[in-house]
């Protein structure tokens, strides 16, 4: 696999909502840090898992796009560049989503 094939694969539509999904899971991240209560734990886990929600946007709108223009044959870089869609989307997510669940888990569950 190579990283720059990934990176020119996702259009210039996808690759900055997701970058733009990822950074919003760090601020949220940062925001729960900084609270330490359970709610914004929970709610920064749900704005980490954002990114692979893009991706996978990003997968659908590019099989409705590949089917709308006849889907020229079983093109296999056209199923690399889906597939990488979804693979940035999880490579965007890793730290975030880490961070954010070691941040829910770290707290009671009576916290408010």
């Amino acid at each position: 696999m190579d990283f720059l094939t990934m990176v020119r694969s996702l259009g210039y539509l996808f690759g900055p909502l997701i970058l733009g999904c990822g950074l919003a899971a760090v601020v949220a991240c940062v925001r729960a840090t900084r609270r330490g209560d359970r709610p914004s734990a929970r709610r920064a886990v749900l704005w980490s898992l954002s990114p692979v929600a893009a991706g996978l946007a990003g997968v659908v709108y590019g099989l409705v796009s590949w089917a709308a223009s006849g889907m020229p044959g079983n093109r296999p870089d056209g199923w690399a560049a889906l597939g990488y869609t979804v693979l940035f989307g999880a490579f965007v997510a890793a730290v975030p989503l880490a961070w954010s669940a070691a941040l829910f888990g770290s707290r009671p569950a009576g916290a408010v």
